[in-house]
């Protein structure tokens, strides 16, 4: 009877022994081991992506959009005002720059920086016009980068809560800044600096020196002229752009209108037909006698 129990005992440990083995063995092989005896887990989650390939749309449209962007430096006697300005145009032998009115006016010269900090000093005056708050600036030359303009229509209409940003140089330090938001409203009906304004809305972050800089869609294109704010306590994200295409045909006509002479010199400053001759008041005229 003594032996049996013994023998029970032996056959269990023997069991017991075999099954460590067995698990040993099994984790082992479950195991990379590598000819220095080192083992290495390899980590796969499914949303890991290599930085190499990582791609990210609203990051290209960045990219494609601040090359067009500007910081203005507007000169008066011993004072200055800083804003923005879009790189909106090539024609022969010189450049156009859309900004705003207020940007620009009673200033006797300009001064032009570009996304990569070169400074252009160089810079005329095309013609400005103050009902639609739009200036067009020229500078010589064609190496620039222009910005892609959105074709507003009936098949490719701006939406309301559409993704937009804008790029400009807030309280006119911060050039090349960044901000994002939507399309908070398509016509907005406001009062800005006395005149009757038809505006977009967008909630994205606007501080001074962001005037005549750019709001662009998702892909890039440019959509509106930023111009105004909102500046009131308890208040935050109630922003202004002129749309593109009421900018676009006070632009042109500027642009259309106006003369500069074979060295590129700006001899007449352009207008929008049915203002005041010459398209705005006695401080440009005095502005272009000085060229």
């Amino acid at each position: 009877m003594k032996y049996k129990s013994y023998l029970k005992d032996i056959i269990i440990g023997i069991l017991f022994a075999l099954s460590i083995v067995l698990f040993v063995v099994m984790y082992v092989n479950s195991r990379e081991v590598t000819s220095e005896n080192k083992i290495y887990v390899k980590y796969e989650p499914s949303n890991f992506v290599v930085h190499e390939e990582y791609t990210n749309d609203f990051v290209s449209a960045v990219d494609i959009a601040r090359k067009s962007v500007v910081e203005i430096n507007a000169f008066l006697n011993n004072a200055t005002s800083a804003g923005s300005g879009v790189i909106y145009a090539v024609d022969d032998s010189v450049t156009y720059i859309i900004t705003n009115f207020h940007v620009i006016e009673s200033a006797s010269s300009f001064r032009v920086i570009l996304y990569d900090g070169t400074i252009i000093d160089d810079v005329q005056l095309v013609g400005g016009d103050e009902k639609e708050d739009i200036a067009i600036l020229l500078v010589k030359g064609t190496n620039y980068e222009v910005a892609t303009i959105r074709q507003v229509n009936e098949t490719n209409p701006i939406r309301l809560g559409e993704t937009v940003f804008a790029i400009g140089n807030p309280l006119g330090k911060l050039g090349g800044s960044v901000t994002k938001g939507i399309i908070s409203c398509l016509n907005r009906e406001i009062k800005v600096e006395n005149q009757i304004m038809r505006l977009m809305q967008t909630d994205v972050a606007i501080n001074s020196g962001n005037s005549g800089g750019g709001l662009f869609d998702i892909n890039g294109n440019l959509i509106g002229i930023v111009n105004a704010k909102v500046s009131a306590t308890g208040v935050e994200g109630i922003a202004f752009a002129i749309s593109i295409d009421n900018a676009t045909r006070v632009a042109t006509e500027l642009i259309e209108n106006h003369k500069h002479n074979s060295d590129l010199v700006v001899t007449s400053v352009g207008y929008v037909k049915g203002r005041v001759e010459l398209g705005f008041t006695a401080s440009y005229t005095a502005l272009m006698s000085g060229f």
